[in-house]
């Protein structure tokens, strides 16, 4: 950190720590006698921001200050804004991939908000160091994202200048980060045309005549996707003449996904009426990318007798067929990390895999009756959207690891070892910190054996090749 003090008046970075005006113009240096500036990391036509720390707190953790431009002929309408704004930032900043609001006050007829910093970097650094992003990246991406601007449109806030430098990827876990709203708008229940702002290479048609929506800032995120694939401005991009984009040109010989080519051309149509109206269509129509499995040819199809024995257990397979399920509510939960939700869906789909009544326990015979197919792609989500933190593999790995010793793996995913003898969320966490292989729960296995439950689904996954754990 710095030990120099930069003056918000001035912008002379050339204060010791220990001064309390300016060398320069004699201005404070301290905002509110605790958040001191050292640095200025940007400026537009709303204001400017400098990265600061917090004099008061022991730790002197580091936060931004936005210093924001108002018109002193019209000071109560400036001020009006601002308190808009600060009110919008703070309910905004209750989801965990929006910067929080720390305070706002106004100091030396200037107006402040204080923010919190997020550590990482931006995409436009992320693009100019690693060079252009893997269809892999870009979908994390979208499925990252999309529920953030779900939550911003829901609350009538349309962002309206999302591209590359106001994307961050924080350090710590990974995440995208969508940061300044400075010119973010609410809508209202007329559409009218207003402020033509945000930044012309991103813009939407419909945003360069002063009118946004949310499948505005859906075309924005899409452009900014096909700037990290790659890696050109979309004005190199985008045809003015022929008014259609020709991204796939400037792919070298790499080709998209059907699924995330589909996505991505939706929401960057010229026409609004064209594009996604919400961010939840487009998660809808978005497929994650699991490891292609190529399970064994099952047995002739046998009747299968209550399982008793671990070898009865492999060798009985029933050649069924597998009902159309839809793991579209339950990909959406998963995206939300509404891990509660996800879990009861996942049983929810082995009932109808197997025609079991909705609320019935299952048994161990029920999940050897399972298509491999359902399992395939019931881990492959969990796996995916939990960065393979949950899913049916995960449990089996830690189970095997342990000797396959049923209390010593519920002690390490943070199970009771004793099931409850009713269907209960007793002792589980339905969170991203949960230990790993806590969830998908055993909530719905039932029967005088549900402890030979992870013993049942090891030995199913190994049957139908899902995992190999070397046996």
């Amino acid at each position: 950190m710095s030990s120099m003090t930069h003056c918000l008046q001035c912008l002379y970075p050339g204060n010791p720590s220990s001064e309390k005006v300016c060398r320069s113009c004699g201005s404070k240096l301290l905002l509110m006698e605790r958040y001191r500036p050292v640095d200025i990391l940007g400026q537009g036509g709303f204001g400017r921001t400098f990265l600061a720390i917090d004099s008061q707190l022991p730790s002197q953790p580091e936060c931004v200050i936005k210093q924001l431009y108002w018109d002193p002929q019209n000071s109560q309408r400036s001020h009006e804004l601002f308190q808009r704004e600060a009110q919008q930032l703070d309910n905004l900043g209750q989801h965990g991939q929006i910067p929080r609001l720390l305070a706002y006050f106004e100091q030396d007829e200037q107006l402040y908000l204080i923010q919190e910093l997020i550590p990482g970097d931006t995409l436009a650094r992320a693009l100019e160091v690693n060079g252009q992003f893997s269809f892999v990246q870009v979908e994390q991406l979208l499925l990252s994202l999309l529920p953030v601007l779900e939550f911003i449109h829901d609350r009538r806030v349309i962002h309206r200048d999302i591209k590359l430098s106001n994307i961050i990827r924080r350090s710590h876990d990974h995440q995208y980060v969508l940061i300044d709203f400075g010119i973010a708008k609410v809508l209202s229940d007329t559409i009218h045309t207003g402020t033509i702002a945000g930044t012309c290479e991103y813009m939407a048609p419909e945003q360069l005549h002063g009118k946004v929506f949310p499948a505005t800032d859906l075309y924005s995120l899409g452009v900014t996707c096909l700037a990290l694939l790659t890696n050109k401005r979309p004005t190199i991009l985008f045809d003015v003449v022929e008014q259609q984009w020709h991204w796939r040109q400037h792919l070298g010989n790499r080709h998209p996904p059907a699924a995330l080519a589909n996505v991505l051309d939706k929401m960057i149509m010229p026409r609004i009426s064209d594009r996604y109206q919400s961010a939840s269509q487009a998660l809808a129509d978005l497929q994650p990318s699991p490891q292609k499995i190529n399970p064994a040819p099952p047995p002739p199809a046998e009747e299968y007798p209550a399982p008793l024995e671990s070898d009865s257990l492999r060798a009985g397979l029933i050649q069924r067929s597998t009902p159309k399920l839809n793991y579209d509510q339950l990909k959406l939960m998963l995206v939300k990390k509404k891990w509660h939700e996800a879990d009861a869906l996942t049983w929810d789909i082995l009932h109808r895999a197997i025609g079991k009544a909705h609320g019935k326990y299952l048994s161990s015979g029920d999940l050897v009756n399972t298509p491999c197919e359902v399992f395939q792609m019931l881990d492959s989500l969990w796996a995916h959207f939990s960065q393979n933190r949950f899913g049916f593999v995960t449990q089996s790995v830690i189970f095997d690891s342990v000797g396959r010793d049923y209390a010593k793996f519920c002690r390490q995913v943070g199970w009771p070892v004793h099931q409850p003898t009713e269907i209960s969320d007793q002792g589980l966490k339905f969170r991203s910190d949960a230990p790993r292989g806590h969830l998908p729960s055993r909530r719905i296995i039932g029967g005088y054996e549900s402890w030979r439950y992870l013993e049942v689904i090891t030995n199913r996954l190994q049957d139908c090749q899902i995992i190999d754990l070397g046996s």
